[in-house]
Formats: structure tokens, sequence, C-alpha cells
């Protein structure tokens, strides 16, 4: 697993190795240039495990904002969705019950722009 580091241009990772059924694909980027796996030849289809490392927005109010720049925050889920801009990843869904005896699937998760992105890793479970 990688681990983030700072550097003059902000903060980036150390890079991963992931092993695609037809090559390694090594995924790394920071705020300003992204690296994504469709760039780099592979492709993670939608419903795989994966880890994402992005920087949040954050908000600030009466407070010097010399002291605020976006926080790296991790999200562990499903790819739900992706295109050019933007991914969404789901790490939580269930059928919710309706009074008609049907249910709904709900989903919790979280919508990336993809310019925001350290890291994208494909997981393993099993």
């Amino acid at each position: 697993m990688s681990a983030l580091a700072r550097s003059e241009h902000g903060l980036t990772t150390t890079s991963d190795t992931l092993s695609t059924a037809r090559n390694p694909v090594h995924l790394r980027g920071t705020a300003d240039k992204l690296v994504t796996h469709l760039e780099l030849g592979g492709s993670i289809p939608i419903g795989t495990p994966v880890l994402v490392r992005y920087l949040d927005h954050v908000r600030f109010e009466s407070a010097d904002a010399r002291q605020y720049k976006p926080w790296p925050l991790e999200m562990i889920g499903w790819l739900d969705y992706e295109d050019k801009d933007c991914l969404r990843i789901v790490c939580e869904r269930f059928a919710e019950p309706t009074s008609f005896g049907n249910a709904r699937v709900r989903s919790t998760g979280i919508s990336i722009v993809k310019n925001t992105i350290l890291e994208l890793k494909r997981l393993r479970l099993g």
C-alpha cells in the first residue's frame, strides 16, 4: 500500500502496481496532473472494489485563510460510474422496503472530480 508524501508540488503518492489481465498498471498523480488507469492502458470495470485517495474541498469561516488547503481523504467502495470528468464510488448499498411491498435500491457514496484524485487502486477481495 502506498503512503502519501509531501513534495514541492503538494501531496503525491508513492508508486503502486496493479496487475490486470494484460499488463501492470501504475497509478499515481497529483492534484495538478491526474494519471488515470485509462491513460495508462488499463481499465477498471464498473462494480470493481477500489480505494481512491483524493483532495476534498475544505470550507472555512472567520479563520485565517492561509491555514486551509484541500484535505486528502480516502474512500473504499465499488466503482459505480466513470466518465471523462468524474467517477462515483458506492460504499454502501441496500434495499429500502416500501409500504407497497417493493424495495427501492439505495446507495451511499461519493462522486469525485477526477482532477482531485491522487490515487485510484483496484482492490482484490478474498
